[in-house]
């Protein structure tokens, strides 16, 4: 049986306003990049079960993944983006010698990716907007890292932002090759995600996402089988910015048996998004400046 089926769920998105899985609707200023890495270790993403429920075998027992992200404001509504994964490490049970050996590591599938603004939520309101991605089958296809196929992303984005608390949801459509592993039968889904961030003094902030996908087309017809229905949820928090970067820790745990919903997993993610700087305090910001260690006059 071939290993064709792509098992990341968690991917947290490069923007300036990503929480956890979830986004807001802003996008990276024009001109400017956003760069995000995410650390995660999934423990037990992929098991095989018997009809009591008990697991029988560890397809994928473990995953160390590292994922990379950037984002390119493009204009103040639009930015352009991709997405890079890649498994480090990851063992797996055998089946008694009956499947060939488990890919050590790898790299998975190109995702990219356009975000575009409907009306922003930066002033304490509501906000709209939509994220179209493509994605191209570049990984392995002996290790749960890839598709082997084509496939596209649509996601329609909401938040509100009130008193430094935001909330952001999102509700799309998954369009992926179909692809069956004994049992496990992998097609288009419906995705859905929340989450939430709070303000803590000092900079700190609590989030925490829960997110799912739903086959749509498998034998067992739409939200059929457990295992085609992962949902996941995740707490964590931000830590104070330092400079330009800012690092969250999470840590959560698969609701459903689906694949790619682990027993817990862990996570850790590093974004660097450049903010204004003046360094000269002539008034005009450091990526505007031909000077920015010496302050101007402003020619009249």
């Amino acid at each position: 049986m071939d290993r064709n089926i792509d098992l990341t769920t968690m991917r947290v998105p490069a923007g300036p306003d990503s929480l956890l899985s979830a986004e807001g609707t802003a996008t990276t200023a024009p001109g400017r990049v956003t760069l995000n890495t995410t650390l995660r270790w999934a423990d037990q993403p992929l098991v095989v079960r018997d009809t009591s429920g008990d697991e029988t075998i560890d397809l994928v027992s473990g995953r160390l993944q590292l994922d990379f992200g950037l984002a390119v404001g493009i204009l103040t509504w639009l930015e352009l983006g991709l997405f890079v994964p890649t498994v480090l490490f990851q063992n797996g049970d055998n089946d008694d010698g009956q499947l060939p050996t488990l890919a050590v590591a790898g790299i998975g599938d190109l995702r990219l990716r356009a975000k575009a603004t409907v009306f922003s939520s930066a002033n304490d309101g509501f906000g709209l907007g939509f994220v179209l991605e493509g994605v191209f089958p570049t990984g392995l296809d002996d290790g749960f890292f890839s598709d082997d196929g084509f496939g596209f992303e649509a996601l329609v984005l909401g938040d509100l932002r009130f008193m430094g608390w935001h909330v952001a949801v999102a509700l799309g459509y998954r369009l992926r090759p179909d692809r069956t592993f004994g049992d496990l039968d992998v097609d288009d889904e419906l995705l859905w995600r929340v989450a939430l961030r709070a303000p803590l003094p000092r900079d700190f902030a609590v989030v925490g996402d829960i997110q799912g996908a739903h086959g749509l087309f498998g034998p067992d017809g739409a939200f059929g089988a457990q295992d085609e229905n992962p949902i996941l949820w995740h707490l964590g928090v931000e830590l104070p910015r330092f400079n330009d970067v800012r690092v969250t820790i999470a840590g959560g745990m698969g609701v459903t048996s689906g694949y790619g919903s682990p027993r817990f997993d862990l996570l850790a993610t590093l974004r660097y998004q450049p903010q204004n700087h003046d360094s000269d305090a002539d008034g005009m910001m450091d990526h505007e400046d031909e000077c920015p260690d010496f302050p101007e006059d402003v020619d009249q």
